[in-house]
């Protein structure tokens, strides 16, 4: 199991959707600048024994500066994000760009409410994911 082709994939689509925007996962090392955007995925159990059908939950994360940027600006940026990592079209995509995985489903499961912490704006989503590496 590779989950990391699986964030990088996904990393780049979002990349290429949200210019203004830096999309980074758990895994890449460098110093992060807000606005960015967190991926992690956690693998969970596998669903289809010796298919390599894992069930995974991954996490996206929005931080921005809590001073700089608006509340509202934040969420609906949020939003539009959410909205693209769900969309069918996106799952496709990254299917056909794929070489070791192939992505079943991807759907959100919950959206915590926006917090404050030091100066920052934090805004988290999990989504459920079915893949096979």
């Amino acid at each position: 199991m590779n989950p990391h082709s699986f964030t990088e994939a996904l990393r780049l689509k979002l990349d290429a959707a949200f210019s203004g925007l830096s999309i980074h996962t758990a895994v890449m090392d460098g110093s992060r600048s807000l606005p960015y955007v967190l991926l992690t995925l956690s693998s969970g159990e596998e669903r289809i024994l010796r298919n390599h059908t894992w069930d995974c939950e991954l996490s996206v994360q929005l931080l921005t500066h809590a001073q700089d940027t608006n509340g509202e600006e934040a969420r609906n940026r949020f939003t539009s994000l959410c909205a693209e990592v769900e969309k069918g079209s996106l799952r496709d995509s990254l299917n056909e760009s794929a070489s070791d995985f192939y992505l079943y489903r991807l759907s959100l499961q919950a959206v915590d409410e926006p917090m404050v912490q030091d100066d920052s704006f934090i805004q988290s989503a999990r989504f459920r994911v079915l893949i096979q590496f």
